[in-house]
């Protein structure tokens, strides 16, 4: 009787491998699919710039604290000042001098924006998903 029960036992620990390796194989699937997949930013991101800095040989840092929405590197946002409207694409986001790939409502971030200069952006311009469309009050 105990070599049934070794039998038995052997048998569920090799297909609790394969189990395991399966989950494996369609974890990297996964990854691999939403890693090809460029989405806008989130519609309701918004975040006011607070300062701004040049980066040489990398690009132009904005920060601010995230006011609604969420952001993830390779969002494409919509810098936005009365009568002024410009697209960028987000390189990079850091929080508390860490780097991370996004950020949400009520962090303290700097975002880094490809093809921006520092003559593109100012102090209090509105950072906003690309979809969403701020209007001024005059």
């Amino acid at each position: 009787m105990p070599s049934t029960k070794c039998a038995v036992r052997f048998a569920s620990i090799v297909l609790a491998a394969e189990l395991a390796v399966e989950l494996v194989e369609v974890k990297l699937i996964h990854e691999r699919i939403f890693e090809k997949i460029t989405m806008p930013a989130d519609p309701v991101f918004r975040m006011t710039v607070q300062d701004i800095f040049s980066i040489k040989g990398r690009g132009t840092v904005v920060t601010g604290r995230i006011e609604s929405g969420t952001i993830t590197v390779g969002d494409e946002i919509r810098i936005q000042r009365n009568g002024y409207s410009k697209t960028a694409v987000v390189a990079g986001v850091e929080m508390r001098r860490k780097v991370v790939a996004h950020a949400q409502v009520g962090d303290d971030v700097g975002v880094l924006l490809k093809e921006i200069g520092r003559e593109d952006i100012q102090q209090g311009d509105i950072l906003t998903g690309s979809e969403f469309d701020f209007t001024w009050k005059s």
